[in-house]
């Protein structure tokens, strides 16, 4: 009865998180498309700029066509072929098209504009612009400049767009020829702001504005433009030869509907769940009452009353396990941040968020290893190894908690048989037993482990002298989310995951596992059975140094990441060690450093809104810079599944670093990928 009173209230709880699921869906989806509205609008208004562009370009051309055909052209003829277009009145921006050929000292623009001086004047900015129609043979426009016709007070900004003239009539096919055999231009001068102030005539409530900009001289900016933008982005056009920088700005100000929306989402959905939860407590009044006058239903709500109770104590458990270190985390990160705490009790505490940290951590490996599993996702990557190495190296990761405890561990691995199967995976194993030994050892006792070949099968084995296993609990041991003992005042914690997942890997390595024990108090055996491989030459027994000697002075290393926080602990981390860090909030930004200054390692976010990590790595692959394009880069990412990784390696990722990641693993990731380069000696 006590589990049926609080279901409303977890159909309740349920339907809550289901409505700020909702509510969110409904906020970033109104968002997003509000976004996709505003990139609607720059698609659009950039491709009528270039179409605009595009036709006074092809009016050059034609201008140039006339001219071509006619080396005699007249004056007069040009005149009036230019007028009977009506340039000005048609072709807004535009003040008019001129010629200029070998023998005039001067030239005119039509219509009339006055007498223009020479354009291979001193002017450096036209100048430029003509050589570049010569030598290529293709309209040119011109930077930023203020026109000669320009008669305004506030002067509008300018640009012209040259089409060069051959003695041939068409582009010779080399620049000598080219160089030689030029007459003259076809070229026209336009005012920016009456180029593009109209773009909107069209529309009776445009989206956007635009500033555009030159070599870092503005040509042109919509007027009236917010101060707080709903949306910008940035891009750029080619006219002519020349790029013209673009900053797409939005008219709509705030977070506009969506606000709206999501308010009456979530308002709705309250409403909903509160109608359910009265519901469901009507129903499973009426329910009790049926079920006293029904013998048979009394053994089905047993069990239903079991199953509900297992979910309510898993949830307790994960609750207590979740929170337990966070306590520890928070209260000495808020003490730390007082700046009250003398340096001993400062290092305590700093060692015991460190801890904290890890087990959460391992819990959350814990609980997506049980995902895979359960979806029928977990994947092993099969490859001859040799067994002594991968116990080996679970040993020395519990050796540090082993000699805290007061435990003894020994290990016997002089072996060179082999097995197929994943590294990882099987240290898992290894260190699950071992770490479950330890955990029911208590001070004093020993722990002994072993790999050896019977037969056709390596036998690893894991024996310790602690509480033992009640034979009771024996047919549940390998079960998720049980526990010998599960109560509040269970001396050991955990959710009872440990020895389910290394069930499931073993099996997947085509091996069995099993357990005995004497009873209470006369410890336990853990037996794995894997099938052997082959049998490779004997290994030689050495041991790697935990902490490597990297010296990382000077080694210049760019973090790309959206997220603040997560920047500043990466550079505080390598900067501590000596690298020389410098830092992007994206890729478009990390780009920009990297031309400016010679990273020799990236480590590179892969979710960054715009661009993201894989979208970063092509660019520089790309770059033209040599310097740019070999610069190795490494993943650093919390999406930390199988083909995630897998995803990196195909990529072409020089390593991949899944987030949370301790400072050690994140210097010796940076070593390794400036080793690749030279610039950390081996």
């Amino acid at each position: 009865m006590t589990t049926d009173r609080a279901l409303p209230w977890y159909v309740f709880g349920v339907f809550v998180v289901l409505t700020l699921l909702a509510t969110s869906y409904v906020w970033r989806s109104t968002r997003a498309a509000d976004r996709a509205r505003f990139d609607n609008a720059v698609q659009t208004t950039g491709d009528a700029i270039a179409a605009r562009l595009d036709t006074y370009i092809n009016l050059l051309n034609a201008t140039r066509g006339l001219v071509a055909s006619d080396p005699a052209l007249s004056r007069k003829r040009l005149r009036d072929y230019i007028r009977s277009h009506e340039v000005q009145e048609r072709y807004p921006g535009i003040q008019g098209i001129g010629l200029s050929l070998e023998g005039f000292k001067d030239f005119r623009v039509w219509p009339e504009s006055g007498v223009i001086p020479s354009p291979l004047s001193t002017n450096p900015v036209r100048r430029e612009a003509m050589e570049r129609a010569r030598d290529t043979g293709e309209p040119a426009a011109s930077g930023h400049v203020t026109l000669v016709q320009e008669i305004d007070p506030a002067k509008q900004a300018g640009f012209l767009i040259y089409t060069p003239v051959y003695a041939t009539g068409f582009a010779p096919r080399t620049l000598a020829e080219r160089r030689q055999t030029i007459i003259g231009f076809i070229y026209a001068p336009f005012r920016a702001a009456d180029l593009l102030d109209n773009i909107f005539v069209s529309q009776a409530r445009p989206e956007l504005g635009f500033q555009i900009t030159d070599a870092g001289k503005t040509l042109f900016r919509t007027p009236e433009l917010p101060p707080d933008p709903r949306w910008t982005s940035r891009g750029r056009l080619k006219v002519a030869g020349r790029q013209w920088d673009v900053m797409w700005i939005s008219r709509r100000e705030g977070r506009g509907p969506a606000v709206m929306l999501a308010g009456a989402t979530l308002l709705g959905g309250l409403i909903i769940a509160s109608l359910l939860f009265s519901l469901l407590r009507v129903q499973l009044q009426a329910r009790a009452q049926a079920e006293q006058t029904a013998e048979r239903l009394a053994a089905s709500e047993a069990a239903l009353q079991r199953a509900n109770q297992a979910k309510d104590d898993f949830l307790a458990t994960l609750s207590h396990e979740l929170r337990t270190p966070m306590t520890s985390i928070m209260g000495w990160a808020q003490m730390l941040a007082d700046g009250t705490l003398d340096p001993e009790t400062s290092r305590t505490g700093i060692e015991a968020i460190g801890k904290s940290s890890k087990v959460q951590a391992q819990l959350i490996d814990d609980l997506l290893d049980v995902s895979r599993i359960t979806a029928g996702k977990m994947r092993i990557e099969h490859q001859p190894l040799e067994i002594g190495s991968v116990v080996d190296a679970a040993v020395e990761t519990v050796r540090p908690s082993a000699a805290a405890k007061g435990v003894t561990v020994t290990a016997n691995t002089d072996t060179n048989a082999s097995v197929n199967g994943d590294a990882h995976r099987l240290q898992q194993v290894v260190w699950n037993l071992l770490t479950n030994a330890l955990k029911f050892t208590p001070e004093g006792g020993e722990v002994w482990v072993s790999a050896e070949v019977e037969e056709r099968e390596v036998v690893i084995e894991v024996r310790d002298t602690g509480q033992g296993i009640d034979p009771e609990f024996m047919p549940h041991l390998f079960e998720r989310f049980r526990q010998a003992d599960s109560s509040s005042t269970r001396s050991h914690m955990g959710l009872g995951l440990g020895l389910a997942i290394v069930r499931h890997l073993v099996e997947l390595h085509g091996g069995t596992i099993a357990a005995e024990s004497r009873g209470a108090g006369k410890g336990s055996t853990f037996r794995v059975r894997l099938p052997l491989h082959e049998t490779v030459r004997p290994r030689t027994r050495h041991h790697t140094p935990t902490n490597l000697s990297m010296d990382l002075h000077g080694v210049r290393v760019l973090v790309v990441d959206d997220e603040d926080e997560v920047r500043r602990y990466v550079v505080t981390a390598l900067r501590s060690a000596g690298v020389d860090v410098r830092d992007a909030a994206s890729a478009r930004d990390a780009l920009d450093e990297l031309e400016e200054w010679p990273a020799d390692v990236v480590l590179s976010d892969l979710a960054m809104p715009h661009a993201d990590g894989f979208d970063l790595l092509h660019w520089i692959r790309n770059a033209s810079q040599p310097r740019i394009s070999r610069v190795p880069v490494v993943a650093l990412t919390a999406f930390a599944m199988p083909e995630d990784r897998e995803r990196v390696r195909e990529a072409g990722f020089q390593g991949f670093l899944a987030k949370p990641v301790d400072p050690a693993r994140l210097r010796a990731a940076v070593a390794k990928a400036a080793r690749s380069v030279g610039t950390v000696n081996a």
